[in-house]
């Protein structure tokens, strides 16, 4: 059986960096492909040979002290570990040596049944992170502003830049905007508050952080840009978060703690939804049309969520664990993809029914097992694509799907590019791949529609550049459509050019 990626238009060799999306009834310049600047994220800017701590001035502390400090930011198990290794060989150092021991040992009873248990939180940030090569990436995270042209980047000494005035149509220099806390270390996800000017949200290892991050006020943002510092006892790391499409709650997951957190944004208390099995949260989502909750855990299993009542829905007996999911802009789709899976599934939700109408079956929409088109441009005769996927984002039009595939596929250096078709029931069909420069692999991607409809794909890539690819419908408003048309472009596709002209 061919693979569902034949269907694909054939990826460009290598020397050609894709630039955007031809429009389906004419063909445009593809000078006026370039909407957006690329932007480059520079290396850490924190010497690698000093830690973040060591950039503040040495002074004293007592053991307490620093006890307190350690709970306060990084939770009990550290807390216990300074006590416990303490020069002062007292009853509390050896109080915490007996619960920390005690705490080995529940802890390795629990990772007989889930072994991420054992995992410490770095290594936790690391697995459930939907970044390819988290710990290494210049450019961890990427997230659009859903209202202004600014796009928050996570850097890779975890610090988050906040970049606006992007569009070529401002004519104005890019601004920006740098956020940092000694508390920020290991960010796993972020996300815009909806309906808010500049509330960013940061899941990290420690927690969640608040920022009011507006890159056109200030150049650098420290502490007086934090809103606030959440965190609940027992629910570190943070690996995932999202907002209710209102933006009054904020839901946070923790891959060992089997309760997500819904959070009272405005008042900054937390309830806790718990159900047994699973071994925790790892990933969740909210549907757009505010209804309901997308709860995926470390396990073969995930819950959907009502928000009514509050009661869940089990998908279990599942290939793996659920990697990747995204919503339809009505909420009445669920796209998902599984650890060791190339196969991308949907549930369909009847939103004409009342209470649970789901599907019985989650059923496959897309099959990305590896293919090889046949170029000669190519060095070897053909390139090879597919494999499992790593994340995926579906834009708000619900006509674009991107995917991003695990390091270990052929063809990790494309992004692919579904589009898929709402108007009765859905249809996902292959579309093209974007490529960046050589040498440069994706690490996330994100997706922001303008004001004029015209969805924006920003990709990091492991150089540290972020790449701006309009798609599907470029131009197809008259303003932008131009009175002269290039010939020997005839078809829809992604257009790329050489190297030496992007």
């Amino acid at each position: 059986m061919a693979s569902f990626l034949a269907s694909s238009e054939s990826p460009q060799p290598a020397g050609f960096v894709s630039v955007g999306e031809i429009g389906v009834s004419y063909v445009i310049d593809p000078q006026s492909l370039h909407l957006y600047k690329d932007v480059t994220v520079g290396k850490d800017l924190v010497n690698e040979s000093t830690s973040k701590k060591s950039a503040f001035l040495p002074h004293q502390e007592t053991k307490w002290k620093k006890a307190f400090c350690s709970w306060r930011d990084n939770g009990m198990y550290q807390a216990l570990e300074v006590l416990a290794t303490d020069s002062d060989d007292g009853p509390s150092a050896k109080v915490a040596q007996l619960l920390l021991t005690a705490y080995h040992l529940v802890n390795s009873i629990a990772g007989r049944f889930y072994p991420h248990y054992l995992l410490s939180p770095l290594e936790l940030c690391e697995k459930y992170s939907t970044t390819d090569d988290w710990d290494g990436a210049i450019a961890k995270l990427i997230c659009w502003h859903p209202e202004f042209d600014w796009i928050a980047i996570t850097r890779q000494d975890d610090s988050i830049e906040v970049k606006g005035g992007l569009s070529y149509g401002h004519n104005r220099e890019i601004h920006s905007c740098v956020l940092r806390d000694s508390r920020q270390v290991g960010i796993t996800c972020l996300q815009w508050r909806p309906r808010s000017h500049a509330m960013l949200a940061v899941g990290m290892e420690s927690g969640l952080l608040l920022w009011n991050a507006d890159p056109s006020v200030m150049q650098s943002r420290l502490a007086s840009s934090l809103l606030r510092y959440d965190r609940y006892p027992g629910h570190v790391p943070v690996t995932s978060l999202s907002f209710s499409p209102d933006g009054h709650f904020l839901v946070s997951a923790c891959p060992v703690n089997s309760a997500m957190l819904i959070w009272d944004v405005t008042l900054g208390v937390a309830t806790p939804l718990q159900r047994i099995g699973g071994g925790g949260v790892s990933l969740v989502s909210w549907s757009p049309d505010s209804l309901r909750v997308f709860a995926a855990t470390p396990s073969p299993l995930f819950r959907i969520w009502e928000c009514n009542r509050w009661s869940c829905e089990k998908w279990s007996n599942l290939s793996g664990r659920c990697v990747a999911a995204s919503w339809s802009p009505v909420g009445e789709y669920l796209l998902f993809a599984m650890e060791g899976d190339h196969c991308i599934y949907y549930i369909h939700c009847d939103r004409s029914q009342q209470g649970s109408s789901f599907s019985a079956t989650a059923v496959k929409c897309a099959d990305l097992s590896t293919y090889t088109f046949e170029s000669g441009t190519s060095p070897s005769g053909g390139v090879s694509v597919g494999g499992r996927v790593q994340s995926m984002v579906w834009d708000s039009t619900g006509e674009t799907l991107a995917v991003i595939l695990t390091k270990d596929s052929p063809g990790h250096e494309f992004v692919a590019i579904l589009h898929t078709n709402l108007q009765s029931g859905i249809e996902v069909i292959p579309g093209g791949f974007v490529r960046g420069l050589v040498g440069e692999t994706p690490v996330c991607v994100d997706f922001k529609v303008t004001a004029e409809g015209q969805s924006i794909l920003a990709t990091a890539w492991t150089s540290g550049r972020i790449s701006f690819s309009p798609m599907k419908g470029v131009g197809t408003s008259g303003n932008n459509i131009p009175s002269s048309l290039p010939t020997g472009l005839n078809r829809t596709h992604l257009y790329s050019l050489p190297t030496e002209q992007s």
